[in-house]
């Protein structure tokens, strides 16, 4: 319960005051971000994104991108093609840098999204904003390690960052215990890493997406260790890459950590919100991986390279995890033999009280993601 001074308009809640300095606290760090770039162009998309368009040398020496791969991963945007399992069709999406009405920066300029302040939510401090923890946990999410260092890329339904659907990236060199610059971060937030393409970015909305029923989109995503950076490739391009020297730490040797390689791939699906009740918000469609193509959400062509750049598609030996059979779940097909499929997995679920295609409970400080 609060108390709220009628004749003054001021809440005298203590908790409420703290969540209030936890917004202008983290507003205040995303107004400094903004104004240290060198800007010469903000754009409004038709989505309602803010875009700053900085010179592409004004993030320092740029490394060169890698060839493209061989063969498209899957044909280029608006390109259908008739695939399995069941012969349906299906498309590559469109960034919000792609859509119609979108207004791109100057030639030799690249994009950098504006958080929306609007979005911003009272709860989580500056701290829990920019991590992957939530206020409500006591822990670190995901791969639960001191050792841990990641990189992530997939896309994400995360209001509190972007009100729609969008794209996203996240490192950590440090078991998840700092979030700042050049320590870990997402996207765009913090610095350390290098963006190269004007087009598609991290925090760029996509669509359309899958329809339950209906058409099916596809993101192709790609991230090898290329001359001493972790490239991160999307649909048919080089997009960003993060330098791997971030990645060495204390330990003796560089080769145990991701300066010089990777011990582990991890491909899924997941919801995540800040309190510890069971969440109701639909992964995917929020179908069963039993209703398949067209219907439940789906991860396909998981591969991975080896120190001698050779691609191999994955069997299934890492084993896999389902935390909450009762609202999600996964079906594999590992090494299926299908040209356009390969390995590949089916997953979803309702969540708590299993309402497919339901309104979801989720707010602004709710996560679903796919990687």
């Amino acid at each position: 319960m609060s108390a709220t001074n009628s004749q003054s308009g001021i809440n005298t809640d203590p908790e409420a005051g703290s969540q209030s300095r936890n917004r202008i606290e983290t507003a205040q760090y995303f107004v400094g971000k903004t104004a240290s770039l060198n800007i010469l162009k903000t754009s409004v998309q038709p989505d309602g994104q803010i875009i700053d368009w900085i010179p592409i040398e004004s993030q320092g020496e740029i490394a060169s991108p890698p060839p493209l791969p061989a063969f498209p991963f899957h044909p280029s945007p608006n390109t259908k093609v008739t695939s399995e399992p069941d012969c349906q069709q299906a498309t590559g999406p469109l960034f919000s840098l792609e859509m119609e009405g979108a207004e791109k920066g100057p030639g030799g300029t690249v994009p950098i999204l504006r958080q929306d302040l609007k979005l911003l939510s009272n709860k989580p401090t500056l701290t829990q904003r920019l991590s992957e923890t939530a206020p409500s946990t006591k822990g670190k999410r995901k791969l639960q390690s001191m050792a841990t260092l990641t990189i992530e890329v997939g896309w994400i339904i995360y209001p509190a960052q972007v009100a729609h659907p969008h794209s996203f990236t996240f490192f950590n060199t440090n078991g998840y215990t700092q979030i700042s610059d050049n320590k870990g971060g997402w996207n765009t937030e913090v610095k350390c890493w290098v963006q190269y393409d004007n087009t598609i970015s991290p925090g760029a909305t996509i669509g359309p997406l899958c329809a339950d029923g209906g058409l099916q989109t596809i993101i192709p995503i790609k991230v090898p260790l290329h001359e001493g950076n972790w490239r991160v490739y999307v649909i048919d391009r080089w997009i960003r890459y993060y330098p791997a020297s971030l990645f060495r730490t204390d330990v003796a040797d560089p080769a145990q950590t991701l300066a010089q390689g990777s011990d582990q791939v991890s491909w899924y699906g997941a919801v995540y919100q800040t309190d510890e009740t069971l969440t109701s918000t639909n992964m995917g469609s929020g179908e069963w991986p039993w209703t398949r193509f067209t219907h439940s959400a789906f991860i396909k062509n998981i591969t991975w390279i080896d120190a001698d750049s050779i691609l191999h598609d994955y069997d299934g030996t890492q084993h896999s995890i389902v935390s909450d059979e009762e609202g999600y779940t996964m079906e594999t097909h590992y090494k299926s033999g299908f040209d356009w499929w390969q390995s590949y997995m089916w997953i979803g679920g309702p969540g708590a009280g299993g309402k497919i295609g339901a309104e979801s409970e989720r707010t602004k400080d709710t996560e679903v993601e796919l990687l």
